[in-house]
């Protein structure tokens, strides 16, 4: 069973004020996947909880910060949320090449400077 039933676009999502407002993309959690805090008054009909991972707010070029405490799962009005096929369409980000902290370590690179920090010969003979 997945725990986000549909993915919907949130306009304006702002963190309860604490952020500039930001279209997000969210998804609205399947009934009794995550308990309401007990701080909470009860969701009524017209509401819904989505998750909003933090990875989604703000933007890359301007680097908004999150606000403090940001919380992951929101209570929303349902009519404030859109289907995604209301979301406006942008091209997708496709870098030409990706930056080399985002590859990863390269396993090749690693080993051959742990056999030469050793002095092991590698398979070919070489240092």
């Amino acid at each position: 069973m997945s725990i986000v039933s549909r993915y919907v676009w949130w306009p304006g999502h702002d963190a309860g004020g604490l952020l500039p407002p930001v279209d997000v993309l969210a998804g609205v959690l399947a009934p009794a996947m995550w308990r309401v805090p007990s701080s909470w008054p009860p969701l009524t009909a017209d509401e819904a909880l989505v998750y909003v991972p933090p990875q989604w707010i703000g933007d890359w070029e301007h680097g908004h910060a999150l606000a403090p405490g940001y919380q992951h799962v929101w209570r929303v009005a349902v009519a404030a949320l859109l289907p995604l096929s209301s979301a406006p369409r942008t091209a997708p980000y496709r870098p030409a090449t990706l930056p080399e902290t985002a590859t990863g370590p390269r396993r090749i690179g690693v080993w051959s400077r742990a056999r030469r920090s050793r002095g092991e010969r590698g398979g070919d003979g070489s240092r």
